[in-house]
């Protein structure tokens, strides 16, 4: 355990990013490592005695031989469940400490296994949270969703009463302020994966002012082969052409999202459930809003922390220069449901359909 490296220590951690499990805890590194081998079926070697006596060439820090040879085979048993195969990467810092010859191997069936883990992995991201002191409310806002509408609803509640909605907080800042508002209340909103694609791909992508993505929309075109129009309001690009440009970013994202193109995941685009999933490195939301529903759901809040009369919603901007309705279609929908598999089937989204 004394030379695991901090860099190390922090792969060994399991509960990140997503994975289920124990976290391995450098106290209780030899039991832990014994319990991940025994999943496989293997008995561990004994780990060394106290670390002031355990050099780094003790044969004892060595893991099981067919662990090793579990992990940098080709397939995993079909019978082993996913964290079963997520804990041979997670114990690869071991292997490779003991056995560098074997390192690039390992390393190479690691970053296979964990690609999609790590290329869309989220913070916490706590300074774009906005807290609303008359009303006790903490808005953690998912990118690519109904932000502004809400972030004025709450600036209009505070405005009211006098005082500001507080933002750019650093986590001990909103601690601090939570601490200063019992019965606060934290929550999100939700929006349709399609949707919100729609959203993002028009704001960022074909966007050519303010708000777009320029460096990523030039690259888009070049190498991803999108078919974007130098103006976005020239004539000629009509409703067919911007539902070819549409299918052409959803492709895009199904391969971004799994970690394939050399582009980064947005937090514009990354997926729901993953920012939530960095919500938790702070702490959750209590409440997680549709934004279908959102009016009564922000009514509800509002009632419940006594704020009457609570101001109207602003509506929501429309997307320019075609509505999501006037291209939809059932393969539009196919196209969002395999990019966004993994929200449709968490929050339980059903196709979109224009109403």
């Amino acid at each position: 355990a004394r030379q695991v490296s901090t860099r190390q220590r922090t792969q060994l951690r399991l509960g990140e990013g997503g994975h289920t499990g124990h976290g391995l805890d450098e106290g209780h590194l030899a039991a832990d490592v014994e319990g991940i081998a025994g999943i496989w079926g293997e008995r561990a070697s004994p780990m060394a005695p106290p670390r002031a006596s355990t050099p780094r060439s003790d044969p004892q820090l060595s893991p099981p031989k067919s662990l090793l040879t579990r992990a940098s085979a080709a397939s995993v048993p079909s019978a082993a469940s996913s964290s079963s195969t997520a804990l041979v990467v997670w114990c690869l810092p071991l292997a490779m400490m003991a056995l560098p010859s074997t390192s690039k191997a390992l390393s190479n069936e690691a970053s296979c296994m964990s690609i999609d883990r790590a290329c869309s992995r989220r913070g916490a991201a706590v300074p774009t949270y906005h807290a609303s002191p008359t009303a006790r409310l903490v808005y953690l806002p998912v990118r690519g969703g109904p932000e502004d509408p809400v972030v004025r609803w709450l600036n209009d509640i505070d405005a009211a009463a006098g005082t500001q909605t507080a933002t750019k907080l650093s986590q001990g800042n909103l601690r601090d302020w939570m601490r200063g508002h019992p019965g606060h209340r934290r929550f999100c909103v939700l929006r349709h994966p399609l949707v919100r694609a729609h959203d993002v791909f028009c704001r960022r992508i074909l966007n050519t002012g303010k708000g777009s993505y320029g460096g990523i929309r030039a690259t888009l075109a070049r190498r991803y082969k999108l078919p974007l129009p130098d103006d976005p309001i020239d004539a000629a690009y009509d409703k067919a052409a911007h539902r070819a440009a549409l299918v052409a970013f959803l492709q895009f994202l199904k391969a971004n999202l799994a970690g394939q193109t050399a582009i980064r995941v947005d937090p514009d685009w990354a997926t729901q459930s993953k920012i939530l999933e960095g919500f938790s490195e702070f702490a959750l939301p209590d409440v997680a809003l549709r934004e279908e529903r959102m009016a009564q759901g922000l009514a509800f809040l509002a009632d419940e922390m006594g704020v009457g009369p609570w101001p109207d919603i602003p509506a929501r901007p429309q997307d320019a220069p075609y509505q999501l309705a006037d291209i939809y279609d059932a393969e539009v929908e196919k196209l969002a449901r395999s990019a966004y598999a993994r929200d449709y089937v968490t929050f339980g989204f059903g196709s979109w359909g224009p109403t």
